[in-house]
């Protein structure tokens, strides 16, 4: 062995290129086009959702304006219509909350009250209540104008009734209402 190493060289047989190098190429391959196709598809469902949306928001603003159109129009002109409208938005910004805050508070214990009636125009009430002693129902007449919109409170008239376990004082009690309290 004077000169190295023996080499091995058959020229009849062709050189093998490395496999594992062809595997790796085929498998890469092989995960770009699965890759690919599941881009592709997501790209489709993408586009597919982007229509439907599409659609739907097409389905909506043709629903507004049919329902747009199909409202009567309201006649402006008119001042019965007009009166009517003003009726309804006072209405609405009547105290009401404070007003039931005030008849609710728990100043007088003992005192129910059964019955409320408000006139049409908000200006007066009258409450029914009961208690069991008339002084029960004098606290009440004279705790119950405060910081809300009842004002001007009387006791208008009652009556001493018996029940079973005693008596009962039933009492009607007139107020002036503010409707322009704070609410």
């Amino acid at each position: 062995m004077l000169l190295g190493p023996r080499f091995d060289v058959d020229f009849v047989r062709a050189p093998r290129i490395a496999p594992l190098a062809g595997w790796l190429l085929a498998a890469g391959l092989i995960a770009a086009v699965c890759a690919g196709a599941w881009c592709e598809r997501e790209w489709r469902a993408g586009r597919e959702l982007s229509a439907q949306l599409d659609d739907l928001n097409a389905r909506a603003a043709r629903d507004r304006d049919q329902a747009a159109r199909q409202r009567p129009p309201v006649a402006t002109g008119d001042p019965q219509v007009q009166a009517q409208a003003l009726d309804v938005l006072a209405e609405l910004h009547r105290p009401w909350r404070a007003l039931f805050d005030q008849l609710e508070a728990d100043r007088v214990r003992g005192v129910h009250l059964d019955q409320l009636t408000i006139d049409a125009r908000f200006e007066g009430l009258q409450v029914q209540a009961e208690a069991r002693s008339l002084a029960d129902v004098l606290d009440f007449v004279r705790e119950l104008p405060g910081s809300g919109p009842i004002v001007g409170v009387q006791l208008a008239n009652h009556e001493v009734r018996a029940v079973p376990i005693g008596h009962v004082v039933s009492a009607r009690i007139a107020a002036r209402v503010d409707a322009t309290a704070v609410h």
